[in-house]
């Protein structure tokens, strides 16, 4: 509901719509309307939004995205520049991360058959 009304560019009723929910607003929320926020062009709400979410969870990547393409949107080229950089610091940047490889060998695996 959220995602819907803030991209009809309802942003009060979004935002009324939140304080009248029984649960806390979690990152979703606020990411549906923070991505609406770049659809309508919203930089100041836009902002806002940004500083709760990063509150909540400063390392998910897709805060930094939408707001560098927020920024990107209304041509603050500088202020892309600044989000793209802290993206990279926090490790939010979607390259980040690490895997994990088990090996076994063939003489393993015929031994536990």
């Amino acid at each position: 509901m959220v995602a819907l009304l803030s991209r009809a560019g309802c942003f009060e009723e979004a935002l009324l719509f939140i304080r009248n929910m029984d649960l806390d607003p979690d990152s979703a929320v606020w990411g549906a309307l923070l991505s609406a926020c770049c659809i309508q062009q919203e930089v100041k709400l836009g902002e806002y939004l940004a500083k709760k979410l990063y509150l909540l969870d400063h390392r998910n990547g897709g805060l930094y995205v939408l707001m560098s393409n927020l920024y990107a949107s209304k041509g603050m080229w500088d202020d892309v520049a600044r989000v793209r950089q802290l993206m990279k610091k926090s490790g939010g940047d979607g390259c980040s991360g690490t895997s994990l490889i088990e090996l076994t060998s063939f003489n393993e695996m015929d031994n536990n058959s």
